[in-house]
């Protein structure tokens, strides 16, 4: 996005007045293409007046030409400036991007201690389970074989009493 403004108010810039040097240039052309009818027999006086009128004729020229430079200058300072502006800025939220992600894996680090120590504790609870489990079965086989000898002696009691 900041690229486009930059783009933009360079092209802006560039849209703006045109140096004087193209209209002075303009300026002899027209003065080069008028020809008087008749030619003119300057004395001491008028050769000096004219002279002064082209001398600040061009000193008028050297001028503009000197304020679009300077205007020019100017416009390459606030250009610069800007730049820099926007240097800043982009290092600035650059540098705030780096630490958020910081922080962020500074809390991923913290909550994957939290899992591992989840998961050891899971384990633990697996292995008790487990453990509990195999007394249980075991616990399950000793009233399974006391139940049949619980039904044996039933089943002799029930004989000796159908005989006897």
């Amino acid at each position: 996005m900041w690229k486009y403004l930059l783009i933009g108010i360079l092209l802006l810039q560039a849209a703006g007045p045109k140096p004087s040097k193209e209209e002075t240039q303009g300026q002899q052309q027209t003065n080069t293409g008028q020809v008087s009818p008749t030619p003119k027999i300057e004395t001491g006086n008028n050769l000096n007046s004219a002279s002064q009128s082209q001398q600040a004729k061009q000193n008028d020229e050297t001028k503009a030409f000197q304020r679009t430079q300077i205007r020019q200058y100017w416009v390459l300072v606030g250009t610069s400036v800007v730049t820099v502006i926007l240097l800043i800025t982009y290092t600035l939220f650059a540098g705030l991007q780096w630490y958020w992600i910081r922080e962020q894996a500074k809390r991923t680090g913290d909550q994957l201690g939290v899992i591992k120590k989840q998961s050891r504790t899971m384990l633990g609870t697996w292995r008790v389970i487990r453990q509990q489990t195999k007394l249980m079965q075991g616990q399950l086989d000793a009233v399974n074989k006391q139940e049949g000898h619980l039904s044996v002696q039933a089943e002799a009691a029930k004989e000796a009493a159908d005989n006897g």
